[in-house]
């Protein structure tokens, strides 16, 4: 069974998120991210240590709803000092997840305003997710 990649079918609602966090998802810098559930309940399976899983889960706290075409692009040394670890260990994790085919570091791309950014790309990504989230479909339509 396909899994949708329609917005409009799997998004949750503004409202129920902010009915359940309040004032801690609105106002200023404040807000939310969607995370897959695949991507938890499969993180094992992934080969993610739970560093892997911050590191990435800070990525994807990039990765705006309004530009998702966008990819995000935070610093190592950002999520390092948000994570209290060494840039060394984020760059350590990053290789993993580049390795694992999760995400991909792309070149430095330069910037006029400031200094030049490398993003990630999430591809791989969101194609082992997809993977995971259509055999969790087929387990639940066997149980029936």
């Amino acid at each position: 069974m396909e899994v949708a990649d329609d917005p409009a079918q799997t998004e949750p609602s503004s409202p129920s998120v902010k009915t359940k966090w309040g004032s801690v998802v609105t106002g200023g810098r404040n807000g939310y991210q969607i995370l897959p559930d695949a991507l938890v309940r499969n993180q094992g399976a992934l080969g993610l240590t739970c560093t892997d899983m911050v590191v990435l889960v800070n990525i994807l706290m990039h990765w705006w709803e309004r530009e998702p075409q966008k990819m995000p692009h935070p610093r190592p040394e950002q999520i390092a000092k948000r994570m209290g670890a060494t840039v060394r260990t984020v760059q350590r994790s990053i290789s993993r997840l580049c390795r694992a085919e999760l995400l991909e570091w792309m070149p430095a791309e330069k910037s006029v305003a400031g200094p030049a950014v490398r993003s990630f790309n999430v591809k791989g990504l969101k194609a082992k997710l997809k993977h995971f989230a259509q055999q969790v479909e087929v387990l639940d339509e066997n149980a029936v």
